[in-house]
């Protein structure tokens, strides 16, 4: 673990960013105007026709992982992968044409742990495999497009355990 020294933090030692960092630059695209707010999710827009969703799905450890140090803890040991599906009807929009974009960082897309792992775990780093991780420790993106009809706008999406997503749907004509 000394090649990941940075915990709970946003950037290991090595300046490799963190998924909680990610979640913070997440939030940073949240438009100002809160539309609406659940377990999962929050709404926002900007007020120019542009809709910002952030929704998340917090795994839970089980005791074990609690009862270990935190070398031997092995945080794949958890219950079963729980999926999360969300659907969001967004009402009194523009009708017409809207990119929905989807950023999102998972256990197994973008984060460092994983990653690490898959490299065999090494202690120390080489210069090669550090530039592997900051490239491969990065939210996927997804685009296409939605329409509205009716002044509403279905959104459908799943979540992960341990997924963070920002959904982003732009006015497109």
């Amino acid at each position: 673990f000394e090649a990941l020294i940075g915990g709970y933090g946003l950037l290991s030692k090595d300046g490799i960013k963190m998924p909680s960092l990610y979640a913070l630059q997440f939030m940073n695209q949240l438009g100002s105007h809160l539309i609406q707010k659940g377990d999962h999710y929050a709404i926002t827009s900007d007020l120019r026709d542009n809709y910002y969703i952030i929704c998340h799905n917090t795994g839970k450890l089980n005791m074990e992982y609690f009862y270990r140090s935190e070398h031997e803890a092995d945080y794949r040991q958890l219950p079963a992968e729980q999926m999360l599906g969300l659907e969001f009807c967004l009402e009194g929009v523009k009708n017409g044409s809207y990119k929905f974009s989807r950023l999102f960082i998972n256990q197994e897309i973008g984060g460092l742990l994983e990653e690490w792992m898959r490299l065999g775990s090494p202690e120390a780093l080489s210069r090669d495999e550090l530039n592997y991780l900051r490239g491969t420790c990065v939210p996927r993106q997804e685009s296409q497009r939605l329409e509205a009809q009716g002044g509403r706008l279905l959104i459908h999406t799943s979540l992960g355990q341990n997924e963070i997503q920002l959904l982003k749907l732009s006015f497109q004509g």
